[in-house]
This record gives structure tokens, C-alpha cells and sequence, in this order.
């Protein structure tokens, strides 16, 4: 099942940067003493201001939620994928919950397309 949501920065730079820096400290750091519900899984960036970047739950909810930064309009792109019939519900607000705890500051709004 596919899920659609946008994060509306309010500060110059990039958010989907400063989002994976704070993941990637986290990344080696065991389940029990993570700091944040979602790991980062891949980020690609092909010298160049467009990129993507996804990542996957910790606590084993099959799928990923990839994300892209648009400077112009200082949104964050976001796209959850959920496998074997599962809901993106959880995906979400694991990746909510990140976000909010790492970036809250630079974040006006986050919007979710339903159906």
C-alpha cells in the first residue's frame, strides 16, 4: 500500500540533510538504545542539489519511506510503501515521530494525502 505526505521547513537548508545526519549517528547505536523508531537505509545523491534517501522501520514493519528534499518550495517529499497488505499508518508516524524529534524547530506542517 502506497501513502503520500509532505513536510513544510521553515528554515533555509536542506531537510532531508540535517534528517539523515541525525540518523546516520544513530545507525550503529543497538534497538534498546536507539533514539530514534526508524534507521536510514539508503541515500543517493548524484553530485547534485536533488536526491533521495529511505528508510525502514527498527522494530520490523515491513516497508521503507523514501524522501526528497525541494529547495524552492522548502518541502519534503515523502512516499511510505508498505509490503504484504500492511498499512503505512505505523511507517508514518515512526517517521513522524523522527522528524518531529530531530528537526522540530525548522517544520511549519506535514500534510497527508488520504485515499
Amino acid at each position: 500500500m502506497k501513502a503520500r505526505f509532505w513536510v513544510v521547513g521553515n528554515a533555509k537548508g536542506s531537510l532531508r540533510e540535517s534528517f539523515n545526519i541525525h540518523l546516520s549517528k544513530d545507525r550503529s547505536r543497538p534497538n534498546e538504545r536507539a533514539k530514534f523508531p526508524v534507521c536510514l537505509a539508503k541515500a543517493h545523491t548524484i553530485d547534485r542539489p536533488e536526491g533521495w534517501s529511505s528508510i525502514r522501520s527498527r522494530y520490523f514493519v515491513r516497508g521503507a519511506v523514501r524522501y526528497r528534499w525541494n529547495g524552492q518550495l522548502k518541502i519534503l517529499e515523502c512516499w511510505a510503501v508498505t509490503k504484504e497488505g500492511n498499512r503505512p499508518f505505523r511507517l508514518i508516524g515512526e517517521f513522524i515521530e523522527s522528524i518531529l524529534t530531530s528537526q522540530g524547530k525548522r517544520i511549519r506542517s506535514i500534510h497527508i494525502e488520504v485515499g
